[in-house]
């Protein structure tokens, strides 16, 4: 979503605080496993809607890899494929056996396909404003944030990011990467010649 900004570090403490000490709701789960995957796989609410529980459940333990079909994907030319790591594993593998039996999709409605991306932005949005989080947040805040955390893992690798993010055009990825005008302003202020 155009304009959405990153989760900032503090935004994401307080969001794991408010899952574990809010009054349950029979979604909560899927949520949070929702927030979380956005998190770390970095794939657009349509790629995470998309997903097919065989994508991530072999019948016993989640797969060490989700892998997003390409007819799925945005611009429909390359599918992608991310691991799965153990703290997302754990959260997954709680989901799937408690939430999940006889779905097809991951995140599926009660019609049976898979939860619209609208009722997913609400849910996101509802307990975004339950932490009283301000600022543009959406969906997307989440793709934005595995964005900025990964160009720092990366040390500023843009090629490597632009492939994280599976983007096309590395126009596409910079704009992902907003830079602090603060830091521009004192740059410029230390050039030397």
């Amino acid at each position: 979503m155009k304009g959405a900004r990153p989760i900032l570090d503090e935004e994401l403490a307080l969001l794991k605080k408010y899952f574990s000490i809010k009054e349950p709701h029979r979604n909560d789960d899927r949520d949070r496993t929702f927030i979380l995957l956005g998190l770390y796989t970095g794939f657009r609410c349509s790629d995470l809607l998309s997903i097919r529980l065989k994508d991530v459940w072999n019948g016993i333990k989640v797969t060490d890899y989700i892998n997003c079909r390409k007819r799925d994907c945005k611009g429909k030319i390359q599918g992608k494929t991310t691991p799965i790591f153990q703290d997302c594993k754990d959260l997954l593998e709680y989901y799937v056996k408690n939430h999940c039996k006889n779905f097809e999709y991951l995140f599926q409605s009660i019609r049976g396909g898979p939860l619209s991306y609208r009722q997913m932005l609400r849910c996101i949005k509802a307990h975004f404003n339950a932490c009283e989080l301000t600022g543009n947040l959406s969906s997307h805040s989440l793709r934005k944030t595995f964005a900025h955390k990964m160009y720092k893992e990366l040390k500023g690798d843009l090629p490597g990011l632009q492939a994280c993010l599976n983007h096309k055009s590395i126009n596409s990825t910079v704009s992902y990467v907003s830079v602090n005008h603060d830091k521009i302003v004192e740059g410029i202020k230390n050039l030397n010649y």
